[in-house]
C-alpha cells in the first residue's frame, strides 16, 4: 500500500510542485545586478505625467550617467507585467529605484519636482 501512495506522489503531486515553483520563478523578475543602482521609470505613452517626468528625467540624467543604470518600460511589455505584480504598481509613472545588490530602495507613484528627483538620485548614488 505505502508503494502505492510513492508512485501516486511521484506522478502526480510532484509534478504539481515542480510547475508552481516554475510558475512562481517566472513571475519574480529581477534586476540585473551590476556595478550600479538601477532606477525602473513604469510609463505610459498616454500618461500627462508621465511626459512631465520625461523632461525632468532628461533634464537630470545626464548628471548620473556614469553612476545609475535607467530603463524605461511600458505596461504592454511583458517583462514590465511581472513588475507590476511584483511591486504592486497602480499608476503611472512609477520610478522603482534598486541599489547594486538590486534590493528596492525607493518606490515612487506619481511626477515629482525635478529638485526631488534629482534627490532620489543621489540618495541611491550615495547610499
Amino acid at each position: 500500500m505505502k508503494l502505492n501512495n510513492l508512485i501516486i506522489l511521484l506522478i502526480f503531486v510532484v509534478p504539481i510542485i515542480f510547475y508552481t515553483l516554475m510558475k512562481g520563478a517566472e513571475a519574480n523578475p529581477s534586476v540585473k545586478l551590476g556595478a550600479k543602482p538601477v532606477v525602473i521609470m513604469v510609463s505610459s505613452s498616454m500618461c500627462g505625467e508621465c511626459k512631465k517626468m520625461d523632461v525632468i528625467v532628461q533634464e537630470v540624467l545626464p548628471e548620473f550617467e556614469n553612476k545609475i543604470d535607467f530603463k524605461k518600460m511600458y505596461p504592454e511589455n511583458e517583462e514590465t507585467q511581472q513588475y507590476i505584480k511584483k511591486y504592486n504598481i497602480t499608476l503611472t509613472p512609477t520610478f522603482l529605484m534598486f541599489n547594486k545588490k538590486g534590493d528596492l530602495k525607493k518606490k515612487i507613484e506619481g511626477a515629482v519636482t525635478k529638485e526631488n528627483f534629482k534627490n532620489y538620485l543621489e540618495e541611491l548614488n550615495n547610499g
